[in-house]
Order: structure tokens, then C-alpha cells, then sequence
């Protein structure tokens, strides 16, 4: 998925004026910065932590991750640990994770089918 961000150089819309302070906090804000070096890293996909707990969590054992208490961070973390995923291939941020490959996520894949058989 590819998308653009529009960045407004000043907060007057007037023309030829760049205001450096306006386009640093956009860029900031909207992690645009972080977000191209988990990209330059190898990081190519990823998910939001609430939805990868919640797609993933059926491969985990249920009392281990009641433990996280909402903590989504120990809950992906521990979902991963629990699959015996590489921690080179995955890397577990504050509100995402993101995961190198596709074999990875294949393999995530196949673990939660075999929980729904």
C-alpha cells in the first residue's frame, strides 16, 4: 500500500512562503521520519498492535496472555515469543509491529488456521 502525505509549507496557505517550523512539525507528528527507517531497515510489513493481539492471540496460551492486561506490547511481544519467531524478523513498537518478511507473516498465518481447525 503506498499513499502520499501532503505537507503544507505554511499554516496562511500563502504562496512562496515555506516556514520551516510548520513542515517540521507535520513531519514529526505524522512519523514520517520513523516511518521511513523501519522501511530502510527491512521492515515491510505492518500491522497496529490491538489488531495483531487480537488477529494472532488464539495461537497463545489463553492464561499467559490474560496476564498482559491490555499491555499490547507484551501481548505481541509474547505472542511472537510463544511461535519462536526470530526476533530479527520482527520488531514491536509502541502503537504497531512490524514484521521483514513475507515467510513471516505466512507463517503467522498458518499457526492461527491450525488454532481455527
Amino acid at each position: 500500500v503506498s499513499f502520499v502525505r501532503c505537507i503544507k509549507p505554511n499554516l496562511s496557505s500563502t504562496p512562496q512562503l515555506f516556514e520551516d517550523d510548520v513542515v517540521v512539525d507535520q513531519v514529526r507528528s505524522s512519523c514520517l521520519v520513523e516511518t521511513s527507517l523501519i522501511k530502510q531497515r527491512g521492515f515491510a510489513f505492518s500491522s497496529d498492535l490491538v489488531g495483531f493481539v487480537q488477529r494472532y492471540k488464539c495461537t497463545h496460551e489463553e492464561d499467559r496472555f490474560s496476564r498482559c492486561d491490555g499491555d499490547w506490547q507484551m501481548a505481541a511481544g509474547r505472542i511472537c515469543g510463544n511461535l519462536h519467531i526470530d526476533m530479527d524478523f520482527y520488531f514491536v513498537g509502541f502503537t504497531c509491529i512490524f514484521i521483514k518478511d513475507s515467510a513471516t507473516v505466512l507463517y503467522l498465518e498458518k499457526k492461527r488456521d491450525e488454532c481455527l481447525d
